[in-house]
Parts: C-alpha cells; sequence; structure tokens
C-alpha cells in the first residue's frame, strides 16, 4: 500500500479553512436579516459609500434630505431666431374713415349744351347760303354743313361766336344744304 506524504492532511486541511474562510461574508449575509439587526446599531461606518438610493429609504427621509431651492441662474445666451411662419389670412376690412374736407372749386366749365339746325333746297348750279344761331347767351361750340344727298364739298364759316354759314357755289343738280351747330353756356 502506498503512503501519502505528511504535508497532504496539512494542504488539506489549509484549503478546507481557505474556502470556509471566502464564504463565510456570503452565508453571514444570507443568514443575517433586518428583523435580527438591533435597532440604532449600524452606522454611517458599516454602510458602503454609494450603496444606499432613495428607494432604500422611507419617503419622510428623502423629503428631509431635499434643501431648498437655490436662487435662479443667469439668463442663457438669446438663441437663434426661428423660421417664418407661414402668412396668417387676410384680416377684415376696417370701417370706412371720415369724410375729408372740400376740394377746392373747379376751373370754369361748358353747360347747356343745345344742338341747332338749319336747311335750304337749292336748285341746281345756284349759288347760296344756310346761316344758324346760338341761342342768346351760348357760344357756338362746333358747326358742320352738308348735302342730303351729295358728297359735293360744303364751306362753313363762322361769323361770330355765336353765328355759323354755310355757303355752295352751285352744285349740278338740286339739292337740300343743311347746317347744324353745337351751342353752350361757356364761363
Amino acid at each position: 500500500m502506498e503512503r501519502f506524504p505528511r504535508s497532504v492532511p496539512v494542504i488539506l486541511v489549509a484549503a478546507l479553512a481557505l474556502a470556509l474562510s471566502f464564504s463565510g461574508g456570503a452565508i453571514a449575509a444570507k443568514m443575517i436579516t433586518g428583523k435580527q439587526i438591533k435597532d440604532n446599531t449600524v452606522t454611517t461606518k458599516d454602510i458602503k459609500d454609494g450603496t444606499l438610493k432613495t428607494a432604500d429609504m422611507s419617503a419622510a427621509t428623502v423629503t428631509d434630505l431635499q434643501g431648498a431651492t437655490g436662487p435662479a441662474g443667469p439668463a442663457g445666451p438669446q438663441g437663434d431666431p426661428g423660421s417664418t411662419g407661414p402668412a396668417g389670412p387676410a384680416g377684415p376690412a376696417g370701417p370706412a374713415g371720415p369724410a375729408g374736407p372740400a376740394g377746392p372749386v373747379g376751373p370754369p366749365g361748358v353747360s347747356g349744351y343745345e344742338q341747332v339746325s338749319n336747311t335750304k333746297a337749292m336748285a341746281a348750279n345756284t349759288s347760296g347760303s344756310v346761316s344758324v344761331s346760338c341761342t342768346a347767351g351760348k357760344k357756338l361750340l362746333g358747326v358742320a354743313g352738308y348735302w342730303s344727298s351729295s358728297n359735293a364739298a360744303v364751306q362753313v364759316v363762322m361769323a361770330s361766336t355765336s353765328t355759323a354759314t354755310a355757303y355752295t357755289t352751285g352744285i349740278p343738280g338740286a339739292d337740300t344744304m343743311h347746317v347744324q351747330a353745337v351751342c353752350g353756356n361757356v364761363t
């Protein structure tokens, strides 16, 4: 039979002791609960930094941890301008403004238009004339002379500012000569 060297049992005992020392804290953590810890026996030095969260504390404790609101910080820099929005709908028409002052008196004009005419039957190859006159106080504004059926020219002469006469030296056939005038008040 073979024999083990003397150092083997010593090494086995040392390994067992080492294994128990590593798992001892875990076993203790599984064995000790909050009900088994006497009140006011866990102190700050017993708690690892950064391990407690607000979820681990009562609501009253969390409220007590909150300090007073600090003063407002300085205003931030001005932001970039936003893009231009779409145009809005047209607004309703405003009320009519007050009437303006009366304008100046305009320049004199023409009024009281009237048309006057006269005719004369003319024998063939005869000379003659036809005259028209405006009503008293009115001025002659325009005049025209013509034949009823011929295209021959008629000479019209303004004798004054209110009278005109149409002349002919005769036409080959008999016809009627007309003269028409437009008259009005000119101020």
